[in-house]
């Protein structure tokens, strides 16, 4: 859900920048639809795959992924959740991103719009610096996942990794957000009076 969610205020990012009056026109249809779909998807799939789903759950103790969902062990289930719901929300997020940054750069560079820059400025800045850091959280995730979904042979040191390690950075990207969007917000740092001394405790 929450992948589905960053895509489409990449997306909609993107339209309110270059076209916003388009935006508001279709509010509807490019707003309000796309969030309650990105809200109801993900509880109505992983409800019925979680309960109502047939199969067989598998409690091998030696393994990690011992009482997890048991379509997790099914192949094409496995890709395709892995693809619809990870790979293409993130892939969608990064290119929206991108291409938001790469516009405004290169208008800037072709018409010399110093003012459209200087409104931007700091959104831009944000925007690169989550884009990074949600990239660093993510890819590796992917990546790890599409190997071992792929491989021939189990991958264990890819299983430890994915399983027990990679997810935690999920939380590292909540908590350092709202310090990256300080940043770029000089104005909201604690100014340094001078007339103000603290006091020496004997």
């Amino acid at each position: 859900m929450i992948l589905m969610l960053m895509g489409l205020t990449a997306i909609e990012r993107y339209l309110l920048v270059f076209h916003n009056q388009f935006l508001h026109q279709h509010l509807i249809v490019l707003h309000y639809i796309p969030m309650i779909f990105c809200i109801i998807y993900p509880i109505g799939l992983y409800t019925y795959l979680i309960f109502f789903y047939p199969c067989i759950n598998q409690f091998t103790y030696t393994m990690i992924t011992c009482g997890g969902p048991c379509y997790f062990f099914e192949t094409r289930i496995s890709i395709l959740d892995q693809f619809i719901d990870l790979v293409f929300p993130v892939t969608v997020s990064s290119l929206a991103s991108l291409a938001l940054l790469s516009r405004v750069l290169w208008q800037k560079r072709r018409m010399q719009q110093g003012r459209m820059w200087q409104k931007n400025r700091r959104l831009l800045i944000q925007l690169l610096y989550i884009v990074i850091l949600y990239n660093l959280v993510w890819l590796p995730m992917i990546i790890c996942s599409s190997i071992m979904l792929f491989s021939p042979i189990p991958q264990p040191f890819l299983i430890e990794l994915s399983i027990n390690i990679l997810p935690y950075g999920i939380y590292i990207v909540i908590l350092v957000c709202p310090f990256v969007s300080l940043m770029s917000l000089p104005e909201l740092w604690p100014q340094h009076n001078p007339n103000i001394r603290p006091l020496a405790k004997n």
